[in-house]
């Protein structure tokens, strides 16, 4: 499957466990080999932010590897 960077943005992000952390603001992406490391989730006011980890503007930061799928909303491993 093939998706475009902005099919992904502003996409609702869900945990598995079915938390919904936030909307998908962008990716990461490795200059060298062109791989998408992280996805950065701006996240809604009631998410606890402190139990994840965080970039210098507050937003989510979470591996590429634990995007579990994409569909109407964006599923992710936190655990």
């Amino acid at each position: 499957m093939v998706l475009f960077a902005s099919e992904l943005e502003r996409k609702d992000v869900v945990a598995a466990d079915g938390k919904v952390l936030g909307k998908a603001r962008t990716m990461l992406v490795d200059e060298e080999s062109g791989v998408v490391t992280h996805l950065i989730v701006e996240p809604f006011d009631e998410v606890d932010v402190r139990a994840f980890t965080t970039d210098d503007e507050g937003n989510l930061v979470f591996p590429f590897d634990k995007v579990q799928s994409v569909k109407d909303v964006i599923v992710i491993q936190t655990v």
